[in-house]
């Protein structure tokens, strides 16, 4: 309800993930950050963030071995010799990012389509949009 009158006065919503042990293996981390992006659409979220650490709680595994039970697989960047290395947790971060952004211009087309008068084009975007959501 707060939220909900927050976002009517022109307020902001985002949020932050923190991946902690409970995540490990239980899903994969990478889809984890896509799948934040479509829980930030179906929110009414402006975006989001995340929380990132390179280990925890004394027991930090391989960064580098995604077999490894003791490290949670989250990460976004890992540590190179020449500087930060690029995961492919942050390049389905990405995808996921691209995702939000194309489901909220389906949302403006719903919009402006309606206010040019024609229902039925707005229709079959809200349709497309119930479909893929």
């Amino acid at each position: 309800m707060y939220l909900k009158n927050h976002q009517k006065q022109g307020g902001t919503f985002y949020f932050y993930a923190v991946y902690g042990w409970s995540d490990t293996k239980r899903e994969s981390a990478g889809a984890a950050h896509r799948d934040l992006w479509w829980k930030a659409y179906r929110w009414g979220a402006d975006g989001f963030g995340v929380w990132t650490w390179l280990g925890g709680h004394g027991q930090v595994g391989d960064l580098w071995d995604d077999t490894d039970p003791k490290h949670v697989d989250a990460t976004l960047v890992l540590p190179g010799p020449d500087g930060m290395i690029v995961t492919r947790n942050l390049q389905v971060f990405r995808e996921g990012m691209d995702d939000y952004r194309m489901l909220k211009l389906l949302d403006h087309a719903v919009h402006t389509a309606a206010e040019r008068g024609q229902p039925e084009r707005a229709g079959e975007i809200r349709s497309l949009l119930a479909e893929v959501t």
